[in-house]
């Protein structure tokens, strides 16, 4: 593959895609808890991270199972990405079903730091999507743009998601993805097609199969 080719497939930024960078910034980043990589259950639920670069993809509503009385009903579900201390977390909300109510609401979470190379793929994704790729016939045009330098966030919010059928109007989700940390400036619509590469990237660093990225 050529370098150019090489670099539409993968930018090299905003968020770091050079394997050595990834592999140092892991080792040397503190050693996470071993009980953070199993899941945990909690009556209180996590606060949502604040991230200044990373991906929060976040989702819920919508046609629930059938459940049975005291059976658990699965609410919603979280999944953060921090592109800066290569750690990913997703927060599962459940509830009891109870005279026909939803009580006892619990979070299971569980906290990973991704592999070398989940952490480029997901870094690779993101840049694409903030950097598209260039036609041939708008090349000289783009190279006299001036480069964006101002941090920006991405926010992608779809309640229902147009192009799926499969929840009712009772679904919600979000795709968030942060550069910088400021405050949304660009909201661009993302397709479903890159908005699932991305969710199911997120899902199998995190190990979340119940988020059914399949799209």
């Amino acid at each position: 593959m050529s370098a150019a080719a090489d670099e539409q497939q993968c930018p090299k930024e905003p968020f770091e895609t050079d394997r050595n960078k990834i592999a140092a910034a892991i080792d040397s980043g503190p050693a996470l808890a071993r009980a953070l990589g199993s899941e945990h259950q909690s009556s209180t639920k996590p606060d949502a991270w604040a991230l200044t670069d990373g991906v929060t993809s976040e989702g819920g509503g919508g046609l629930a199972p059938p459940a049975q009385e005291g059976k658990p009903v699965s609410l919603s579900a979280r999944v953060e990405y921090d592109a800066k201390s290569y750690v990913a977390r997703y927060v599962r909300t459940d509830a009891a079903l109870r005279d026909n109510r939803l009580t006892d609401e619990r979070y299971f979470t569980r906290t990973v730091r991704p592999t070398v190379e989940q952490a480029r793929d997901i870094a690779c994704l993101v840049n694409q999507l903030l950097n598209p790729p260039v036609s041939p016939l708008k090349k000289e045009t783009a190279s006299t743009k001036k480069r964006r330098t101002d941090p920006a966030e991405i926010v992608v919010i779809a309640p229902p998601r147009p192009c799926s059928n499969e929840y009712t109007d009772g679904h919600w989700e979000s795709l968030v993805l942060r550069v910088g940390g400021a405050a949304a400036t660009v909201s661009p619509a993302l397709s479903c097609s890159d908005a699932g590469r991305l969710e199911a990237l997120l899902s199998s660093t995190v190990g979340a199969s119940f988020l059914n990225t399949g799209k």
